[in-house]
């Protein structure tokens, strides 16, 4: 399927890749509980992990099974170690996703060693395109219903791979996408659209199918509509709905649901990540292995149509709902969904002009079209200027939206300048909110703003105020202030 450079070469770039993640793999030890955490923390003590989940169903969210998790996890709120350990494992999930996912669409046809080039190529792209890092993977309440949402992603869609080249489900295949397909809807409720979307489309778009292979891909749809009905119709998302409404009135969702995958658009192709990617699949995919999948006969330009307009209604409900331009945990979860199809589309161009694209026969040019593009990309990656938040940009509300650096050279300053630090503050911080457990107030000067990768809230909107935060709640003090004094950057 793909030209391969020599076993030593590829061993090499594995290398550079899996160091390429230690600033992202590093930042896991300095991790820490806030905010909704303790909100699952202080539940948990009160009222009980079935009873909150149904609490949370019936008056806020339908997301019944990241409620359950989020709980679940907040057992361990006293133990660092164990939230650490908690996001690492997360991590380890969604790049285990993805090397099945690669593994499957690649079968046989390559070495373990590309197939693991390929996986860490993908991961390293999807952390470089991904807006808010800080959700995506340090902070265990979005990262459970987000990061978790995208490895089952690519489960789910090896599962319909093998779906496909197998005319009938092995009892493993059942269970597979019986699981996935019910999890997906209850992590995320903005997975449907998506969801409902891939299990459709084989039907739609590829011929000659076998009755045995409609009955399971019908049999694969009605199950995910079903677990998507017990998530839309939960009575607690009518109630939030309603609250968002009368937030943001008179905001033209369709205008904002346009400008957010514009805005998107924009902020993932200056990655240079996506240089790297494409690169490889245009200049080594083999057409043949393409043309056996009825997907890759299509036009391409029917297929990039049918992507941005997925894209959009995908994103849709979320913006009807929201009625604002997503924030970046939504932004993380369409960069994820922008990745696949631009994949997808690359896989399909390729195909369709492959008589433009002579085939490498050369060792030493197949060896430096895999090193130039690793190289190219990983040195832009550390140092290129870019769009550092898609939403301020657009909107004109950030003087930071542009910053020299991406995420990885982000991570890094923050690894080597930033972590320790802000970790020990936010350690003495707690100590004194054990210590004062059960008073009627705390004084506390505010946190530095520190690093966005591990704070998540601005310390700002608390200055000289009055405010019952989540923490005071859980260790029952009735009301927390910071010094009009503190020296909030």
């Amino acid at each position: 399927m793909f030209a391969e450079p020599s076993k030593r070469l590829l061993q090499f770039l594995n290398g550079l890749l899996l160091a390429a993640h230690l600033p992202y793999l590093l930042l896991f030890l300095y991790v820490f509980p806030q905010s909704d955490d303790y909100f699952f923390a202080y539940h948990l003590q009160h009222t009980g992990i079935f009873s909150f989940v149904q609490e949370m169903y019936l008056t806020w969210t339908g997301r019944y099974l990241s409620m359950f998790l989020g709980v679940l996890q907040s057992y361990f709120i006293t133990m660092p170690e164990v939230y650490s350990i908690s996001l690492a494992f997360l991590f380890l999930v969604f790049f285990g996703s993805i090397f099945y996912f690669v593994k499957t669409l690649l079968a046989s046809h390559q070495s373990a060693s590309f197939v693991l080039f390929t996986s860490l190529s993908v991961s390293f792209v999807q952390l470089q395109i991904s807006p808010d890092l800080m959700e995506l993977l340090y902070w265990f309440p979005s990262a459970s219903a987000y990061l978790l949402s995208m490895s089952l992603s690519w489960v789910l869609l090896a599962m319909m791979i093998k779906l496909y080249r197998q005319p009938y489900f092995s009892w493993k295949l059942s269970i597979g996408i019986a699981v996935g397909g019910w999890a997906m809807p209850a992590l995320l409720e903005m997975n449907i659209p998506m969801l409902l979307a891939w299990s459709i489309s084989p039907l739609v778009l590829m011929r000659k199918l076998t009755q045995k292979q409609k009955r399971n891909l019908w049999i694969t749809f009605i199950w995910i509509l079903l677990s998507s009905i017990l998530v839309i119709m939960a009575p607690g998302n009518a109630l939030r709905m309603k609250v968002e409404a009368t937030t943001h009135e008179g905001v033209n969702f369709i205008v904002t649901n346009s400008k957010a995958i514009l805005s998107l658009g924009v902020y993932v192709f200056q990655k240079p990540a996506l240089l790297m990617l494409g690169l490889l699949f245009l200049l080594h995919l083999n057409p043949q292995f393409l043309k056996n999948s009825p997907l890759f006969k299509r036009s391409p330009w029917l297929i990039l149509g049918a992507s941005i307009l997925l894209l959009w209604f995908a994103l849709l409900p979320v913006t009807y709902s929201l009625q604002i331009m997503p924030s970046g945990r939504i932004f993380n979860m369409m960069a994820f969904w922008f990745l696949l199809l631009v994949m997808i589309n690359l896989l399909v161009f390729k195909a369709h002009f492959a008589r433009y694209f002579p085939e490498i026969k050369s060792k030493s040019a197949v060896q430096l079209t895999f090193i130039i593009p690793v190289f190219l990309t990983l040195w832009m990656s550390f140092s290129a200027f870019g769009i550092s938040n898609p939403r301020n940009f657009f909107n004109g509300t950030s003087t930071h939206s542009l910053n020299f650096g991406n995420n990885s050279s982000e991570a890094l300053y923050v690894l080597l300048f930033e972590a320790k630090a802000t970790q020990k503050q936010w350690n003495q911080y707690q100590e004194r909110l054990e210590k004062a457990k059960g008073s009627d107030t705390l004084w506390f000067d505010a946190l530095p703003s520190g690093s966005r990768l591990l704070l998540l809230r601005d310390a700002e909107v608390y200055r000289g105020k009055w405010f019952q935060s989540l923490e005071s709640k859980y260790y029952q003090i009735d009301s927390l202030y910071l010094k009009p004094t503190s020296n909030v950057r």
